[in-house]
């Protein structure tokens, strides 16, 4: 199964968006997904040993916000501020290619 690595930055009103799930759903097949980091990039994760996403034609979802999950909150850690929950379903589907792919995403 062919595999092209993706990349990216997601923004909101230009400003990075941490903590930020962006997964990709492909026509037929596996989801991949990853997670932003304080500057906005991810990096999609297919298998856990495999980066990347299927080749072809895809949907996006972006979900952010809500609280922290189970595991993640410390005892003594201060409760992050958080936005509220919010899921975006880019409008667009996306074409991955077997070489690399980097696309950026500005809600």
């Amino acid at each position: 199964m062919p595999v092209g690595k993706v990349t990216g930055v997601v923004t909101k009103g230009g400003q990075p968006l941490p903590d930020a799930t962006v997964t990709f759903y492909p026509i037929g097949g596996r989801p991949s997904f990853g997670t932003t980091d304080a500057d906005g990039r991810y990096e999609l994760i297919f298998t856990e040993s495999v980066d990347g996403a299927m080749v072809g034609t895809h949907k996006v979802n972006i979900s952010y916000g809500g609280p922290q999950p189970p595991g993640e909150a410390s005892r003594n850690a201060k409760p992050k501020r958080v936005l509220p929950p919010q899921s975006v379903d880019w409008p667009d589907t996306i074409e991955v290619q077997s070489s690399a792919n980097q696309f950026d995403f500005d809600l």
